[in-house]
Formats: structure tokens, C-alpha cells, sequence
């Protein structure tokens, strides 16, 4: 019960993280190509002369820190978000082994008892039941 539980609540998470991806994919994007305007100091290339180029200079004239910001935010928001994917998919794939172990395990107990009573119980089971009479 609690293991379905656990499941589910990895695939939410996992689905969440899919959803938030591209919010910090965008930033750092736009972090580096702000960057490539900034470091057009003459504003002679195609970028600087785009209306993304003007107004990120513009931006970064009212605030040095904007860029660092905008682009820090989204390497380490990418970072933090693929790190946890990965998180997810190894526990993932960890439960399904477990799983598995778990159900083969159960099969080879039920082929023992099966088999047990087949032979007439087990060789413990036999000598047990002597001593006790």
C-alpha cells in the first residue's frame, strides 16, 4: 500500500519537474544570448541591434546584477531540476527491481510449499512431528 503511495507521488513529482524544466531552460538561454550582447561593448553586432539586444542593455544599464541574476537562475535552476529527474528515475528504477525481487521471491516460497507438500512435508517438518509423539 504505502510502496503505491511512493509511486505515485515519484510520478507527480517527476511530471512537475518535466512541467518546470522549460521555465528555467528559457532564462538561462536568454542569460547567455544577453550575455553575448553585453559583451558586444561597440553594439555593432546583429544581437545588440535586436530589439531583445536594446532592451537588455537597457536592463542591464539599470541594474548590473539583472543579467548575473537571470542567467544564474536559470543554469541553476536547470541544474537543480535535471538533478532530481535523475534522483527520480533511479529510485524508479530501484523500486521495479525491489518489486521484482519481491514477486520472484514469493514465487519460489510458494513453489517450496507446494513442493513440501507434495513429498509429504519436509525432512524438518517429518522429524519434528516424531519427536513430538
Amino acid at each position: 500500500m504505502l510502496e503505491g503511495v511512493k509511486a505515485a507521488l515519484a510520478k507527480w513529482k517527476s511530471t512537475l519537474l518535466w512541467i518546470g524544466l522549460p521555465f528555467t531552460i528559457a532564462p538561462l538561454i536568454a542569460g547567455a544570448v544577453g550575455v553575448m550582447v553585453l559583451l558586444d561593448v561597440e553594439q555593432t553586432g546583429y544581437l545588440a541591434q535586436t530589439q531583445f539586444g536594446q532592451l537588455y542593455t537597457a536592463m542591464a544599464r539599470w541594474n548590473p546584477f539583472s543579467s548575473a541574476f537571470v542567467f544564474n537562475f536559470g543554469l541553476i535552476g536547470t541544474v537543480m531540476i535535471a538533478t532530481e529527474l535523475h534522483r527520480t528515475a533511479v529510485a524508479a528504477k530501484e523500486s521495479k527491481k525491489g518489486m521484482k525481487q519481491k514477486k520472484l521471491e514469493a514465487k519460489q516460497a510458494a513453489k517450496g510449499e507446494a513442493k513440501g507438500k507434495k513429498d509429504g512435508g519436509s525432512k524438518e517438518g517429518k522429524r519434528l512431528a516424531k519427536k513430538d509423539s
